[in-house]
């Protein structure tokens, strides 16, 4: 069977295809894993767990017990900065969504602000601004803290 030159050509361009987006994946294989990295180095000096098991874990045993829950409070924060000072706006929302939950009062009210701000900047293709940064450290700082006494 003898295949047409446009078929070739066809078949040429979805390899091309093809190939430019396994080695999109492959960054960003590489990115998750220095990613991960950071997070490992972050929470190593703190003893915290650093594997979605452990973590998943901690979660479902939060209702029981407060030094659990205060792990997860400190090992969440920390995964907030971690993404946050890699500029991953969504990544950063989706653990200060979770994150969310260990805050009371004004600092739960800047929490939701942030969060505005970061859907914001999702939305309209912004990056996480250095003064954003710096104000979601001390956020996360503050409720840690808290979370703690």
């Amino acid at each position: 069977m003898v295949k047409s030159k446009d078929y070739v050509k066809e078949v040429e361009e979805e390899l091309k295809g093809l190939r430019i987006r396994i080695d999109e994946r492959k960054k960003f294989i590489l990115e998750q894993k220095k990613l991960e990295q950071q997070i490992e180095e972050q929470t190593k000096d703190l003893g915290l767990p650093i594997d979605a098991e452990e973590l998943k874990r901690l979660y479902a045993s939060l209702s029981g017990n407060k030094g659990q829950a205060r792990i997860a409070c400190i090992y969440c924060g920390n995964l907030v900065i971690v993404h946050t000072k890699s500029r991953s706006t969504i990544e950063t929302l989706k653990w200060i969504t979770e994150f969310k939950e260990y805050a009371k009062g004004d600092d739960l009210k800047d929490i939701e602000n942030i969060i505005k701000e970061l859907v914001f900047r999702k939305n309209n293709g912004f990056e996480i601004s250095d003064e954003l940064i710096e104000n979601i450290e001390l956020v996360v700082h503050r409720v840690q803290i808290k979370y703690l006494n």
